[in-house]
């Protein structure tokens, strides 16, 4: 039927008649008032326009016909999505609200004065993490690395940060998306704290790492300011040799610093683990990203990486005679008069 030949009567009566059927869907109303309009323009060509009556009692009868109530329930008003989500935020900003407002000392108007502070921590949290991801652990330091990208990126990531907690930069900017974005965010920042400040004790080790030896720190042989992580020993013919341990002048163990080589594994004497003996096994770390706790039994035990040379120059005192008659067959036994400490009371006289 043309809109343009219904009579404003009729359209009027119809519009009130399924405004008494709202709270049914879509479906219902369409099956209760599909040709409506044609229905009753046939009805008031017959009998005229009083034939159109009261629409209310005209809506109930054809409620009560479909078996439904004649009485219209609640409408319900479907809100869209965004409107949805934004009133489930605001719903639980009102009740957080509530719950801190009138609190002994206001502490939460303290803890909302420490956002700037909280702006740049999640900032260096979230490059933190990348690095995190990338390096590992046991190369992370105080300030990120990304390849000496970490420090230009860290800044930025600050001034992007604070930008959008100041609601300069999208998603502090208003909005539903926006909000959910930054709640994601700001949980994806706090979930990580944690994990990031747990791995920076290996900071120390991992400076050292990188060159940068602190005496104060490094427990073990160093070269050129760096920790050495393994040692490659070679006879005076120039062949390798394995189970070499060395001592220093005093008999001490030259040892390696276990930190500064995470994926190598000491042999062992009667007294437990020795960091002295060399070449140390390298293997693989345990599913922590820790060295194995049990290595030898595992499904992938170390094994001896090659040396660095297959062979090296052979090597020998220039005066061979001299060499024989000063050379000592065997190492001297280590007496404590010989220590360091016992050497410095002789001489001091105590």
């Amino acid at each position: 039927m043309n809109t343009a030949s219904i009579a404003p009567e009729v359209a009027q009566f119809a519009e009130a008649v399924r405004a008494r059927l709202a709270d049914l869907t879509s479906d219902e109303r369409e099956e209760l008032a599909g040709g409506l309009e044609a229905d009753l323009t046939d009805l008031v060509e017959e009998r005229g326009v009083e034939a159109l009556g009261d629409p209310v009692v005209y809506a109930e009868e054809l409620r009560t016909a479909a078996g439904l109530s004649p009485a219209m329930g609640q409408v319900r008003i479907k809100k869209a999505a965004g409107e949805t989500v934004a009133g489930w935020l605001d719903a639980a900003h009102d009740r957080w609200d509530r719950a801190v407002t009138g609190l002994p000392g206001s502490p939460w108007e303290f803890v909302v004065s420490l956002q700037p502070a909280w702006w740049v921590l999640r900032a260096y949290v979230a490059v933190q993490s990348i690095d995190l991801l990338m390096v590992g652990s046991w190369q992370m330091g105080w300030v990120p690395t990304l390849d000496g990208l970490g420090v230009p990126l860290l800044l930025l990531a600050v001034a992007l940060s604070v930008q959008i907690g100041r609601s300069k930069l999208w998603p502090g900017s208003p909005g539903v998306v926006a909000r959910v974005v930054l709640l994601g965010l700001n949980l994806f920042a706090v979930c990580m704290v944690f994990p990031v400040f747990g791995s920076l004790p290996n900071a120390t080790w991992a400076q050292i790492d990188s060159g940068y030896t602190d005496t104060a720190y490094s427990t073990g042989i160093t070269s050129n300011g760096s920790d050495v992580s393994n040692i490659y020993p070679y006879d005076a013919d120039g062949q390798p040799l394995t189970g070499i341990q060395l001592f220093d002048q005093y008999g001490a163990p030259l040892k390696v610093d276990e930190y500064a080589a995470p994926w190598t594994y000491p042999w062992s004497n009667v007294n437990g683990e020795v960091w002295n003996t060399f070449p140390m096994p390298q293997g693989a770390g345990d599913e922590g990203g820790e060295r194995q706790s049990s290595p030898w039994t595992s499904d992938t035990p170390p094994t001896f990486a090659l040396p660095p040379h297959d062979r090296v120059p052979s090597v020998t005192i220039p005066d061979a005679a001299y060499g024989e008659s000063q050379v000592q067959e065997t190492t001297p036994e280590m007496t404590p008069e010989k220590t360091p400490e016992k050497k410095k009371s002789q001489k001091s006289g105590r």
